[in-house]
C-alpha cells in the first residue's frame, strides 16, 4: 500500500456499474457512452441486457456491439465485463434452456389434503398425519413444475453455459482475462420465493442421492419436511444440506470451474441473501457459494443500511479463503433522488463491513419508454449532476484501494445458524425460522454496536477449512480467539468436533441465551458434555462486551459523547504489512457523533481523505488517543504513519465552529436558472376508436387500456395552460419520445415534427412550439393505431417559465420569480425542475474582525451545492458536513454569495403520485401504484435551510 496509488488508484479499484442495454443499440452511441464512463472515473462496465432491449440478444448484431465496446474500452483503458443473462435470474439463457427440454424446468414437491376420486399427477406418497390439534387427516404428496430452471441438476446449467459462455468464448476468447476480466451472474435460484403453494425443491436424482448419503429413504419420511412429525429436525437438516450441495455443485462450482479454465473471473450474487428464510427457500445457504466465486458478491438494494449480516456473510468467506476483492451491486431501487450524500453513506457502510468492489446499479443506455422506470436511480449522463460524478468516483476508488490491501484483524467468530434454520423450517409456517433470524440479526448488531469486528463461520466452509491451532480456531487464512454460538437448536457434526478440540485446547466458546441441543438434527450425549464447558451469556450488547473484554481484549477502543448514538459506529481494523489501517464509520444517515479512539500501542496516525486524496498527520506516537467527529454517513480513514513521513500538513479533527459568531443568511435570495425549467404532462384524456373520451387520467392508466386493443386507432390529449403572453415563451419546447410514430396536433393544428435536439436523454426529442402556443388552455394530441411495442409516455415542456400546479392535473405556465425563499424551490415555480439553479445573496460586513470564516447550512436538499463568493469558486458540497471555508475570499463591505444547486431527475420522472411520499425503494410498479395513488403531486424539496456565515 502506498500513498501514490491512494491518490490516483489503479483502474481495477474504480467502480464498475451495470450498463443497461435497453434499446436498439447503435455502435457510435455505445462508444460515446464508454468515453463518458472513462472520463467520469469508472473502471469499466457490465454489459447488461434489460427491459427495452430491441437488438436481438446474443445475435450476430449483439456480438458486433459487444465487439465495438471491447475495442473502445481497450482504447480508453477501462474494462468490459460480461453479464450472463437477458435480465435476471441467471441460468435461463433468455429462456432457451427451458425451451430445449421441459425437464429443465424447476420442480418442487408440494402436498394437499386427499380429495376422494381425484387423480394426482406425479404422485409420490399418501399418508395419514395426526395434527397438533389431535385431528388426523390424509395427505397426498406430489411433484410439479415450478417457476424457473432446475438448478439442482448440472445438465441444464451446462446447457446454459453452452448457449451463453461458450458463445462469448467463440467471439472473444483472445480478450478473456484482458479487456474482458470476467462475467457476472445475477440472482440465480433453485426456486422462486413467491411460489404460491407450500413447497420444497426437487430434482429427479434427489431421492437416490439422499439415500446414498444418509442411508435411509427420504420418501419414507417425506411428511417430515412439511409437518412436525417423526424425526423432522434430522430429516430437514439432511434434506436441506443435500439440496444446498446439489445447487452449489450444479451452478456455482460448475460455472466457477468453466471460468477458471477460460481465464475469466466469476462474480455476481445469489438471490434472497438477506434472510434465513429467503436462503432456505431459494438457495439453501449463501455462504458456500462464495467459495466458488473469484470475486464473491452480494446486492444491497434500497436507500437504507439495515442489513449488515448480508455484507458480513460474503466478507467473512472472502477473508477466510483469501479472496482479495468483494463486490456489491449497490444503489438499485433507491430512487432517482439518491444523492451523493446517500451514495457515500451507503458505500462507507459497505466498505467498513468488508466490501471493496463497488458495482453501481444502474447506468441506462436509453431512457426510452419503460426503461426510465427500471428500478431507479439512473446513475449516468442523463442526471443533472453527472458532470460532478468524477469526484464521487474518485472517493470510492481511493477507499476501494486501501480496503483491498492487507487483511482484516479479527478475533471473534460467530457461527452462522443456517443449519439450524434448515431444521426448523416449515414451508407453510415461518414463525420458527423468523425467530431464529431475529436472534441472529440481534447478535450481529450487538457485536457491531460494541465495535467488535467478527466473521461468520459457515458450517460447510468450516467442515472443509477449519482446524485448531493451540488456543485458536483457524478457518483458511483467518484465526480466532473466541467462538460465539447464536441461539440455534442444532450444529453440524463437523462443527461439534472442531469446537470440542478448540475447548479442549483452552479456547473460549460463548453461547447466546442457550446451548444447541442437537447435532445434525439429532440428540447427542457428547454435546451435553461439551455444553458444560460453554459459557452461556445473554444475547445482549453489554454482556458481549464484558465477555469479550475478558476473553479477547481489543488493542483499541472507541468511546462516544452519546453511547446510544455510538452503537451506529462501525470499525474495521486492517494490517497491511507493519502498518495499521482503521476505517471508522457513522452508519446513521444523519446526526453528528463525537468519537475518541484510544490505542493500547504507540502509533502515529495520518488521516487519508478519500474525497481530496490528501493526507494529514492527526496523532503523534506519544498521544494516547485521537478525538474527532463523524457526521451522518461519514467515515474516517486512519493509517499509521510511515517512519519517513514528514507532515507538510497537520489537521485538527475537532469542530472549528464551536466558538464561532453566526450571521444568519435568512430571507429571500435572487434566483437564476442555468438549465431550462420543465413541466411533466403525466395526465391525459384519451379515446380508443370511436368510443367516448375518458379522463383526465394518468398517462400510465391510459396506456394500460390502449395497449389492450391491438390494431385499434387511439388519441391521447395532453393539456397545459398558459398564464403569460406566449411571445414571452420563445424558448418553449415540447419533448416527446418517438414522435415519429404519431400524428401530432397542437391546438387542433397538424404538426410536422421537426426534431431540433434532445433533452435529458437522446430518446427525449425536442421541438419549439411557442408559435403554436396560446394564452389559456392548450392541447397536444397524438394519434396512432396501437401495435405491440408502441409506448405512450408522459410529455414534457421545457423553457423559460415558472410552473403552478396546486390542485391541478395540468400545469399552469407562469412568470418566473426574481427572488425566492431557499428552503424549497418546488413551491416557487420549479416543481418539476431537473438541472442547475443559482441562488444569490449580498452580505454586508463591517470591519474585519475574523480569522477564519465558513459558510454553513444545516440541510442540503440537492445533490450538489457549488459555492462562489465574490465571483470565486470556494468549494463543492456533496455530503455532510455542509460547510465550506471562505476565509480567503470574504472581505469588508459587500460580499456576493452564490449557491449553485444541482438536483436529480426525481421531481421530473417520479414517482410523483404516491401517498407513501418519498420512496426508499422504487421499482417499476411504484410509478402506477393504484392502491396508494393520489392525484396530488408529491415532490421532494429543492433548496437548503439553516444557512449561516460563521466567523471565528
Amino acid at each position: 500500500m502506498n500513498y501514490k496509488d491512494f491518490r490516483c488508484p489503479p483502474n481495477e479499484y474504480r467502480p464498475v456499474p451495470f450498463w443497461s442495454w435497453n434499446d436498439d443499440l447503435d455502435e457510435n452511441e455505445l462508444r460515446r457512452q464508454i468515453r463518458e464512463m472513462a472520463e467520469k472515473g469508472w473502471g469499466g462496465f457490465f454489459m447488461h441486457a434489460r427491459v427495452g432491449l430491441r437488438t436481438p440478444y446474443l445475435s450476430r448484431r449483439w456480438m458486433r456491439m459487444v465487439k465495438a465496446c471491447v475495442e473502445e474500452a481497450r482504447a480508453v483503458g477501462i474494462n468490459a465485463w460480461l453479464y450472463d443473462e437477458n435480465g435476471w435470474p441467471s441460468g435461463r439463457a433468455n429462456g432457451m434452456v427451458e425451451s430445449l427440454n421441459i425437464r429443465n424446468r424447476a420442480k418442487h414437491i408440494t402436498y394437499e389434503e386427499v380429495e376422494e376420486g381425484r387423480l394426482y399427477v406425479h404422485e409420490l406418497k399418501r399418508c395419514k398425519i395426526k395434527l397438533e390439534d389431535g385431528k388426523e387427516k390424509e395427505y397426498v404428496f406430489f411433484w410439479e413444475y415450478g417457476i424457473g430452471l432446475d438448478q439442482l441438476d448440472p445438465e441444464p446449467v451446462r446447457q446454459f453455459l453452452d448457449f451463453t459462455h461458450e458463445l462469448y468464448r467463440d467471439y472473444f476468447q483472445d480478450e478473456f482475462g484482458k479487456t474482458i476480466p470476467g462475467v457476472f451472474t445475477d440472482e440465480p435460484q433453485y426456486a422462486n420465493y413467491r411460489e404460491p403453494k407450500p413447497f420444497v425443491p426437487w430434482t429427479e436424482r434427489l431421492f437416490e442421492e439422499f439415500e446414498v448419503r444418509y442411508g435411509y429413504s427420504l420418501l419414507d419420511k417425506l411428511e417430515c419436511l412439511f409437518f412436525n412429525v417423526g424425526p423432522f429436525q434430522k430429516v430437514r437438516y439432511n434434506y436441506w444440506s443435500l439440496v444446498t450441495d446439489l445447487y452449489v455443485n450444479a451452478f456455482s462450482k460448475q460455472i466457477y470451474e468453466w471460468c477458471q479454465a477460460n481465464n475469466l473471473k466469476f462474480t455476481g450474487h445469489q438471490e434472497w441473501e438477506d434472510t434465513l428464510l429467503g436462503q432456505v427457500r431459494c438457495i439453501g445457504s449463501a455462504m458456500p457459494h462464495y467459495e466458488y466465486m473469484h470475486i464473491p458478491g452480494i446486492d444491497k438494494l434500497g436507500r437504507h443500511t439495515r442489513t449488515p449480516w448480508v455484507v458480513k456473510q460474503v466478507s467473512s468467506v472472502a477473508s477466510q479463503l483469501g479472496k482479495e476483492r468483494v463486490l456489491c451491486e449497490a444503489y438499485g431501487v433507491a430512487g432517482q433522488n439518491l444523492s451523493f450524500h446517500d451514495m457515500r453513506w451507503i458505500a462507507n457502510w459497505l466498505f467498513v463491513l468488508g466490501i471493496n468492489f463497488l458495482n453501481p446499479h444502474l447506468a441506462l443506455y436509453s431512457m426510452r419508454g419503460e426503461a426510465k422506470r427500471d428500478h431507479p436511480p439512473n446513475l449516468f449522463y442523463q442526471q443533472p449532476w453527472w458532470d460532478y460524478s468524477r469526484e464521487v468516483a474518485d472517493y470510492f476508488s481511493r477507499l476501494s484501494y486501501v480496503m483491498s490491501q492487507g487483511r482484516r484483524e479479527v478475533d471473534v467468530l460467530l457461527i452462522h445458524p443456517i443449519g439450524a434454520a434448515w431444521s426448523v423450517y416449515r414451508p407453510d409456517d415461518f414463525s420458527a425460522i423468523n425467530v431464529l433470524d431475529e436472534e441472529f440479526q440481534k447478535a450481529t448488531l450487538n457485536l457491531l454496536g460494541i465495535q467488535r469486528d467478527f466473521d461468520y463461520g459457515d458450517e460447510k466452509i468450516m467442515a472443509r477449512y477449519a482446524r485448531v491451532e493451540g488456543v485458536r480456531l483457524v478457518i483458511g487464512g483467518m484465526s480466532y480467539k473466541v467462538v460465539i454460538i447464536p441461539p440455534m437448536v442444532t450444529i453440524s457434526r463437523s462443527t461439534f468436533e472442531i469446537l470440542k478440540r478448540f475447548v479442549e485446547n483452552g479456547g473460549k466458546v460463548f453461547a447466546l441465551g442457550e446451548v444447541p441441543v442437537l447435532v445434525g438434527g439429532e440428540e447427542s450425549e457428547e454435546l451435553g458434555q461439551l455444553s458444560k464447558r460453554i459459557q452461556v451469556i445473554p444475547n445482549d450488547a453489554e454482556a458481549l462486551r464484558s465477555a469479550l473484554d475478558l476473553a479477547a481484549p481489543s488493542d483499541f477502543h472507541l468511546t462516544f459523547d452519546d453511547a446510544e448514538k455510538g452503537k451506529a459506529v462501525y470499525v474495521q481494523h486492517r494490517r497491511v504489512g507493519q502498518r495499521h489501517v482503521f476505517f471508522i464509520v457513522n452508519s446513521n444517515r444523519v446526526g453528528k457523533i463525537k468519537v475518541r479512539l484510544s490505542l493500547e500501542f504507540p502509533v502515529a496516525l495520518e488521516k487519508w481523505d478519500p474525497e481530496t486524496g490528501c493526507r494529514y498527520l492527526v496523532k503523534t506516537e506519544t498521544e494516547p488517543a485521537l478525538d474527532f467527529e463523524l457526521n451522518g454517513g461519514e467515515g474516517c480513514l486512519l493509517v499509521s504513519a510511515e517512519e519517513d513521513f514528514v507532515a507538510q500538513n497537520t489537521a485538527d479533527l475537532k469542530d472549528p465552529l464551536a466558538s464561532a459568531r453566526m450571521i444568519l443568511l435568512d430571507g429571500e435570495w435572487k434566483v437564476r436558472r442555468i438549465s431550462p425549467n420543465s413541466a411533466t404532462l403525466d395526465f391525459c384524456r384519451y379515446r380508443i376508436g370511436q368510443d367516448g373520451w375518458k379522463g383526465p387520467v394518468s398517462v400510465r392508466e391510459a396506456y394500460s387500456e390502449i395497449s389492450k386493443h391491438v390494431g385499434m386507432p387511439f388519441e391521447v390529449v395532453y393539456e397545459f395552460e398558459c398564464a403569460v403572453d406566449p411571445d414571452q415563451l420563445e424558448s418553449l419546447s415540447l419533448v416527446l419520445e418517438t414522435p415519429e410514430e404519431f400524428d401530432i396536433f397542437i391546438n387542433s393544428q397538424p404538426v410536422r415534427w421537426r426534431t431540433e435536439g434532445w433533452w435529458v436523454d437522446r430518446a427525449f426529442k425536442t421541438m419549439n412550439i411557442h408559435k403554436l402556443t396560446r394564452k389559456g388552455r392548450n392541447e397536444v394530441v397524438i394519434r396512432a393505431s396501437y401495435l405491440p411495442g408502441l409506448e405512450i409516455e408522459d410529455a414534457y415542456l421545457i423553457g423559460d417559465f415558472g410552473v403552478k400546479i396546486q390542485g391541478r392535473k395540468s400545469p399552469l405556465l407562469i412568470s418566473e420569480p426574481e427572488t425566492v425563499y431557499p428552503d424549497d424551490l418546488t413551491k416557487a415555480g420549479y416543481s418539476f425542475f431537473a438541472g442547475a439553479i443559482v441562488l444569490t445573496k449580498e452580505v454586508e460586513l463591517n470591519k474585519r474582525h475574523w480569522k477564519r470564516a465558513y459558510l454553513v447550512f444545516r440541510e442540503l436538499n440537492a445533490t450538489v451545492a457549488e459555492i462562489r463568493v465574490n465571483q470565486r469558486e470556494v468549494g463543492r458540497l456533496f455530503w455532510e458536513p455542509y460547510r465550506v471555508d471562505v476565509s480567503d475570499v470574504l472581505r469588508e463591505g459587500c460580499n456576493v454569495i452564490e449557491f449553485k444547486l444541482v438536483n436529480s431527475l426525481r421531481n421530473l420522472l417520479g414517482p410523483l403520485h404516491s401517498t407513501k411520499g418519498e420512496f426508499k425503494g422504487v421499482g417499476p410498479r411504484d410509478f402506477w401504484d393504484v392502491e396508494n395513488w393520489t392525484d396530488e403531486y408529491v415532490f421532494v424539496p429543492l433548496g437548503f435551510s439553516g444557512a449561516v456565515l460563521a466567523l471565528i
